[in-house]
C-alpha cells in the first residue's frame, strides 16, 4: 500500500537513491518493486539477538549519509528511533495521539482513523514538495515477472478458465481475522458445482488451515500451495477470474494486479487498512465492538471473544458465494 509514493518519489527525485529498511520477512516483496534501489532488512526471529541487529542496522544507516528518512510505521517507536539515530539530515514521521515516537521527528503527518492508509501516506509527498493526487489517481504498483515466472506457472495451469484463487489461511500473526475453513470448504463446493474452478494459494505459514481444507474439499482444484515466488503469483493472480480472501497479504496483491476481488473484514477496518482498487469488494459486519484493531493499541487485536469471533462468523457463505459470482470476470 505504501508502493505508489516509491514511484512518485522516484518519478520526482529520479537520481536519488531510494533504500527501503524493512523487516527480513517483507524482503522479497520488497525488492520486487523496481522503484527501491536497495533493500535493507532487519531480522528479528531471536529477541535476544535483536538490540545488536537494530544496532548494526543504525550503523549500516549512519554510513549512507541520508538526505531524508520517511518513515511509514505509524506506532512503532522503535523505527522512530531508528530513524532519528541514522544521522539523516530532514525525518517525516507520522503523529499518533499519545506516542511520543513524533518528537523524532522534523515534520510529522496526524493519523486518521477515519482515512485509508493509502491517502494517508500520500500526504508524505506535500512534505517534499510534491502535489497530493486525488484518490481516484492513485494506484498500487504492479509486481513485474519475467518469462520464466509466466512458462513456469503456466505449466502448472491446464485451464484457466473460470478460476477462482482461495487463500484460506490468514498465517499466524493474527488468527482472529480469519473466515473458518469450514466455510471455505462450503463456498468450494458450491461454486465446483457451478462450473468454477478452485485454486488454492498460500505459504507454509497457511499449512493447518490449507490441510484442513484439501482434507475436506474431494473435488478436484489446482493446487499451488507454497510453490510460487511473489513474482509468479503476481502472474497467477492475473489468470484468474476472481480472488477470495480474509485480510491478508495477497489480497493486497491481488487488488495491485487488478483482480476483481473479494476480501472479509472483521477484527480489521477496511476503512483504514482495506485491499486498495476499483475491483476490490470488501465484506465487513461493523459490530458495536469493531475494529478491535487500531492505531490506539497498535493493532492488536483484542477480541472480547476468541472462540467465538462474531465480526467473521457473521459473514455467511451465501453473501460470499453470491458476491464472488456479481464481480467474476
Amino acid at each position: 500500500m505504501v508502493s505508489p509514493v516509491f514511484r512518485q518519489l522516484k518519478e520526482a527525485f529520479p537520481d536519488a537513491e531510494i533504500i527501503f529498511l524493512t523487516l527480513k520477512a517483507n524482503k522479497k516483496l520488497a525488492s520486487a518493486y523496481n522503484a527501491i534501489d536497495r533493500v535493507i532488512d532487519i531480522d528479528i526471529s531471536n529477541p535476544i539477538l535483536l538490540p545488536a541487529r537494530i544496532l548494526n542496522t543504525v550503523n549500516t544507516l549512519r554510513k549512507e549519509k541520508i538526505d531524508l528518512v520517511i518513515d511509514f510505521e505509524q506506532y512503532s517507536r522503535t523505527s522512530a528511533i531508528i530513524s532519528f539515530l541514522s544521522n539523516r539530515k530532514f525525518g517525516i514521521g507520522f503523529d499518533l495521539e499519545k506516542n511520543p515516537r513524533q518528537l523524532l521527528f522534523d515534520e510529522t503527518i496526524p493519523c486518521n482513523d477515519s482515512e485509508h492508509i493509502v491517502i494517508e501516506f500520500e500526504k508524505i509527498l506535500a512534505k517534499v514538495g510534491l502535489e497530493e493526487r486525488p484518490a481516484e489517481k492513485i494506484k498500487l504498483e504492479k509486481i513485474d515477472y519475467k518469462h520464466e515466472d509466466v512458462k513456469f506457472v503456466d505449466s502448472l495451469i491446464k485451464s484457466n478458465k473460470n478460476l477462482i484463487v482461495l487463500h484460506v489461511g490468514n498465517g499466524p500473526n493474527a488468527p482472529e481475522k480469519r473466515w473458518p475453513t469450514e466455510r471455505f470448504v462450503e463456498l468450494a463446493e458450491r461454486l465446483h458445482k457451478k462450473g468454477i474452478k478452485i485454486g488454492i494459494i498460500g505459504s507454509k505459514q497457511d499449512f493447518a488451515e490449507v490441510e484442513a481444507f484439501k482434507n475436506a474439499f474431494s473435488r478436484g482444484y489446482l493446487d499451488l500451495f507454497n510453490k510460487l515466488s511473489i513474482p509468479q503469483l503476481a502472474y497467477f493472480l492475473t489468470k484468474a477470474s476472481a480472488y477470495l480472501s480474509a485480510d491478508t497479504g495477497p489480497a493486497h496483491l491481488a487488488a495491485a494486479m487488478e483482480v476483481p476481488s473479494v476480501v472479509l473484514y472483521g477484527p480489521s477496518n477496511p476503512v483504514e487498512y482495506g485491499a486498495w482498487g476499483g475491483n476490490v469488494h470488501h465484506i465487513y459486519k461493523r459490530l458495536w465492538c469493531s475494529p478491535c484493531g487500531s492505531k490506539i493499541n497498535s493493532n492488536q487485536y483484542l477480541c472480547i471473544n476468541k472462540v467465538y469471533q462474531k465480526c467473521m462468523l457473521d459473514i455467511s457463505v451465501d453473501e460470499v458465494e453470491k458476491k464472488i459470482l456479481e464481480v467474476m470476470r
